[in-house]
């Protein structure tokens, strides 16, 4: 059961067969099965951490961590690096706690659940490689969890669903839904036809899926079945880069330089951008709609979404920044042909830092929901995850046996936060 309002609304509204009477009944709040999520606001940090540096910037009314109708009333998100509990609370005391880490081993103390951290789901990572195969991958430490099969056709495009199934777009011009606990293929799509090959694919946030393919084209996909809803007009040459932003409006990079941005009730154009001269096939968007691109120019753009107009322009990287993503906190990470990869400030594109040369065609990029990047080197056919804060390698897999072409993770900024 879910409820998306305030907490002390869900009171107002039918409650058959539920046992909460009453917004301060904690024990019966913390048995029922169902989720409080607010927009209103968000806070990821140890919750008691909150109040000692969040509280004054956010003016929230909340007063103390004791104050549980406060707490019940805001949307606050609690997290502590890769460790997150998802399920009914009190499971968690018979399923998921170790005694070693959790003293207060009361199932209605909130401090303690607050406090304690905790780990249950690990953060899925995916890896095309060119001779049609999927790799699940284990984030925390690379190694390989799953294979799909081979779908004998370079695998090109690779994304998630909010649900965290998995899209797989190939040379052989069709699409695959995966099933992300085995790899197993759900539905494949048609044949987009000759030389639609999937060289681009994304969804938004309602699961909605969208492939881009080599002839010019974005094509719809209902996400159940992979039937075509739409198909744009013919945009050109190499629908390659594709993002789609909070609002679920879709931005296709193309080979003649220049975005689009694209009505997703009918795939009608909104906007074209100026000519950034050609291949604009690194794009991202960032949880707050910004839209960023890398032509081959080597200089990474930043777009206002309301009419493609341009905010900044960074420094030249080289050629082809074409690998580009952004994080939970809107921070851009770019990686380019010459295999080095920078972190962006979003307000400026200034660089925070750069990486260690990874080799080379650093293009294949993702982000996960706690910041880590996650970044494929074709040369050497592996996938590498860096720190945030310095760009520093924290592992390297297995040499996953061919080029590897694409990675995703089951967060995309172009969902929100």
């Amino acid at each position: 059961m879910r409820i998306k309002d305030k907490w002390t609304d869900y009171f107002k509204k039918p409650k058959e067969k539920m046992t909460v009477r009453n917004q301060y009944d904690i024990a019966a709040f913390l048995e029922e099965s169902f989720t409080h999520t607010s927009r209103q606001l968000k806070y990821k940090g140890v919750w008691t951490d909150y109040f000692k540096k969040q509280k004054p910037q956010l003016k929230n009314p909340i007063t103390s961590q004791h104050d549980v109708a406060a707490f019940l009333e805001y949307s606050v998100t609690h997290t502590a690096d890769e460790k997150r509990y998802k399920g009914v609370w009190t499971d968690y005391f018979k399923r998921w706690r170790k005694e070693d880490e959790d003293p207060k081993r009361n199932a209605f103390n909130l401090e303690a659940f607050l406090e304690v951290p905790y780990k249950v789901n690990i953060i899925p990572l995916y890896a095309g490689v060119e001779e049609g195969i999927v790799f699940k991958l284990d984030s925390s430490d690379g190694s390989v969890i799953w294979t799909s099969a081979d779908f004998r056709s370079f695998t090109h495009g690779l994304t998630c669903d909010p649900d965290g199934y998995v899209y797989v777009g190939t040379y052989d011009s069709k699409a695959r839904k995966l099933d992300p606990s085995d790899g197993s293929v759900i539905w494949t799509s048609v044949d987009f036809g000759r030389y639609a090959y999937v060289i681009g694919l994304v969804c938004d946030a309602y699961g909605y899926v969208y492939a881009g393919t080599q002839d010019g084209y974005v094509w719809k996909l209902d996400s159940s079945d992979g039937s075509v809803i739409w198909t744009s007009i013919d945009l050109g040459y190499e629908s390659h880069g594709l993002t789609c932003d909070p609002d679920g409006y879709v931005y296709v990079g193309t080979y003649d330089g220049k975005v689009r941005k694209l009505d997703p009730s009918d795939g009608s154009v909104i906007w074209t951008s100026a000519d950034f001269g050609s291949s604009t096939f690194g794009l991202a968007c960032d949880a707050y709609g910004y839209v960023y691109v890398g032509p081959h120019d080597g200089k990474v753009r930043k777009l206002d979404p309301s009419d493609g107009s341009v905010i900044w322009t960074s420094a030249d990287f080289g050629t082809d920044p074409f690998g580009l993503a952004c994080d939970p906190d809107g921070y851009v990470y770019v990686g380019a042909y010459n295999g080095i990869v920078r972190k962006l400030d979003p307000s400026n594109g200034s660089v925070i830092w750069t990486s260690d040369d990874l080799g080379s065609c650093a293009y294949g990029l993702a982000c996960d929901a706690y910041g880590y990047v996650y970044v494929r080197v074709e040369e050497d056919e592996r996938v590498r995850k860096l720190d945030p804060s310095d760009g520093s390698i924290i592992w390297i897999s297995a040499n996953l046996g061919d080029y590897v072409k694409d990675v995703a993770t089951n967060y995309y900024a172009g969902w929100g936060n």
